[in-house]
């Protein structure tokens, strides 16, 4: 059944429900108030005739001889509000309980076979608080008439209410059933469309309410769906180009060999073996950033001090940078800072941050890597560049638990504003015409945002004033798993 059934479906069982509803309680309330009245005039004349008898009684000298002539001019200008009444309506008893006389009479004396028991009610005359004899009047509504005549009037109304009732409730529920349903054909129009991977598709959000909320999260869900479409197309066409390098070079020097151009010497071999390595390093990488941003890397958690962790990486690269005349200036505390961490992929952060701040230094140039305990927005606070978050921590926001954080600052280029959000992209490159022997995998800082993000951290990357980029990470004392793990 269709939604617009239903509705008019439930505002007829609405219609009809409260019209029914109405029409019982009209009815119960006007048959209470008859009844009200009833009672009241049938109480009003029954004391009336009643004390007329027993004046009747005591004026007789305590007889009830012929006290039937004497109430027939009484009984006389009272209405007659059944004309086909020719029946009797009133009897009189005596003390000992036989019928003496009767209202109106009728022909003989019929009206002795009467149940008088239970066909009216047998009211005691009390004279000096003696009972002296009984009348019985007949159980009738003077108000009979007039009763039928409300009740098929309220009929009537009813009736005509329910028409009306419904004519209307079609109506306003034909613009509720559109107005409600037409969102909806139009979202169910357009996730046939994203089921042929139309992703672009969005819907316009016309309202505030809840018809309103589940297009935006339609039009939230398409964005996250083109999103993730854009991500894996880039993602094969990444992988496909990053491959077709080493692969190139691999099947031209086989192909070289094989047609005796070169010879199958070391020199000749070595270039291959050069390329094998780096596919398997790609390869590498990209299973561990999938296990990342799966969740899934496992983490050899253990106390970490990242004094000597850093002072250790800085030894290691000293070559590296003399080489390519940079200074490496380190500034942490002299007493050691300790930290729960896995201390291969804290290494792996840094040394991937790191190699991407010499790439970028110019000769001459110095790289600045620190320490400081707090959160990234105190270590933002204590410097004049604008920090911007572009990756936030696993649970949305920085952690509120106790950390420290390390950062790196070089002397280069500095980074575009408009490719901030995308500096920890995998396979992304400022420059896109750095090929990858001059600008790596494009993979090393997606790798070192993910290995924060699995510590439960946070990592930004922000240009300096004056020149060059620095990038800057939050490590918690605890990762959330080591919290959850300890008692």
């Amino acid at each position: 059944m269709q939604l617009r059934s239903k509705l008019f479906l439930g505002a007829l069982l609405i219609v009809l429900s409260l019209s029914g509803v109405y029409f019982t309680l009209s009815l119960t309330a006007t048959n209470a108030i008859f009844n009200r009245y009833d009672n009241l005039v049938q109480r009003q004349v029954a004391d009336e005739i009643l004390n007329s008898l027993a004046e009747y009684y005591i004026s007789h000298g305590e007889s009830w001889n012929g006290v039937e002539e004497y109430m027939l001019p009484m009984l006389s200008q009272r209405p007659q509000r059944d004309k086909r009444m020719a029946r009797t309506t009133m009897a009189l008893f005596d003390e000992q309980n036989n019928p003496i006389a009767a209202w109106p009479r009728g022909a003989g004396d019929s009206w002795r076979n009467i149940d008088f028991e239970n066909k009216g009610n047998l009211i005691p005359i009390i004279v000096e608080e003696r009972q002296v004899g009984r009348l019985w009047m007949m159980s009738r509504s003077p108000t009979d008439g007039i009763r039928d005549r409300v009740s098929s009037s309220l009929l009537d109304t009813f009736l005509i209410s329910i028409v009306a009732s419904t004519v209307i409730a079609v109506m306003v529920t034909y613009l509720l059933a559109r107005y409600l349903t037409k969102p909806l054909l139009q979202m169910a129009g357009a996730t046939r469309e994203i089921k042929k991977r139309r992703f672009d598709l969005r819907l316009p959000v016309q309202s505030q309410d809840e018809v309103g909320a589940v297009i935006q999260a339609f039009n939230e869900m398409s964005e996250a769906l083109q999103r993730g479409e854009q991500i894996r197309t880039n993602l094969v066409a990444d992988v496909a180009h990053e491959l077709r390098t080493p692969l190139t070079i691999i099947q031209g020097q086989l192909e070289s060999i094989q047609q005796g151009v070169l010879p199958a010497s070391i020199e000749t071999i070595l270039p291959i073996q050069d390329e094998v390595i780096r596919l398997n390093r790609l390869v590498d990488d990209l299973r561990q950033l999938t296990l990342a941003e799966a969740g899934k890397l496992p983490l050899c958690l253990c106390p970490t001090d990242v004094t000597a962790l850093l002072r250790r990486i800085v030894e290691i690269f000293s070559v590296e940078s003399e080489l390519r005349k940079v200074e490496l200036r380190l500034t942490v505390p002299e007493a050691p800072c300790w930290i729960t961490a896995d201390p291969d992929r804290l290494t792996q952060i840094v040394v991937n941050i790191l190699s991407n701040a010499l790439h970028h230094s110019p000769d001459g140039g110095t790289v600045h890597i620190g320490l400081q305990n707090g959160s990234l927005q105190k270590w933002a606070d204590g410097n004049a560049a604008m920090v911007r978050i572009d990756a936030l921590p696993a649970q949305g926001r920085e952690p509120l638990a106790e950390g420290m954080v390390i950062w790196m600052a070089d002397e280069g280029p500095g980074i575009a504003p408009e490719q901030l959000p995308y500096i920890f992209d995998r396979f992304f490159r400022c420059d896109a015409s750095r090929d990858r022997e001059s600008g790596g995998s494009g993979l090393g800082l997606a790798i070192a945002r993910e290995y924060v993000l699995a510590h439960g951290g946070a990592i930004t990357a922000v240009n300096q004033q004056e020149k060059g980029s620095c990038f800057a990470f939050f490590m918690p004392e605890k990762p959330p798993a080591a919290m959850e793990s300890s008692p």
